[in-house]
């Protein structure tokens, strides 16, 4: 009878856990910023360049402005403080605004083999769950998720850390890798 207790115990704790937030997994707070650096890979000739800034300047209700966002990055502009992405939840779902037009990023929960449209051009697909080690540091549980576009000559992937935000990015095109990985953060 005891054993019978605790299973049906256990069983209620799992079964009214909540869903994740999309703030846990982005956590975006005015303030909040994630340094990255950037190392593209060429003609299999590796090159560092700098350190990309993307940081949470300003929030008007559920809606955050981001500078430097790497859910939008195409290519690096030379003055990244001048591109701001405008970033809303509602719901399970993180869309991203830029020139107006969205694009959802995420939809949540989180689940393996999941997949939506990101916008006209690209779909995300979620992988799953990835170590990600980049120098001496072990980011374990990063959700990976794919996105492609419909040609499939440009491919994107971002792994989550829940509670950080994005640990890595990597964008291929033409031959060109672009990676970007987490060198410094800072969550209010």
């Amino acid at each position: 009878m005891k054993k019978i207790l605790m299973v049906l115990g256990i069983i209620s704790i799992v079964g009214c856990k909540k869903e994740k937030k999309t703030e846990e997994i982005m956590p975006l707070k005015v303030g909040n910023y994630w340094n990255y650096q950037r190392i593209i890979v060429e003609d299999n000739d590796t090159t560092l360049k700098d350190i990309f800034k993307m940081n949470v300047n300003y929030q008007n209700n559920d809606t955050f402005y981001l500078i430097g966002s790497l859910f939008t990055f195409e290519e690096l502009p030379d003055k990244p403080e001048e591109e701001t992405t405008k970033v809303i939840f509602y719901e399970n779902f993180l869309f991203t605004y830029t020139d107006d037009k969205s694009d959802t990023q995420l939809i949540l929960p989180l689940k393996e083999g999941n997949s939506w449209k990101v916008n006209e051009e690209f779909t995300a697909e979620v992988i799953g769950i990835e170590e990600v080690n980049i120098g001496i540091e072990k980011y374990l549980n990063c959700w990976r998720i794919k996105y492609q576009n419909e040609e499939g000559d440009i491919q994107k992937e971002l792994w989550f850390k829940e509670g950080i935000g994005i640990v890595k990015f990597r964008r291929e095109e033409n031959g060109e890798i672009t990676n970007l990985e987490l060198k410094e953060y800072n969550l209010n």
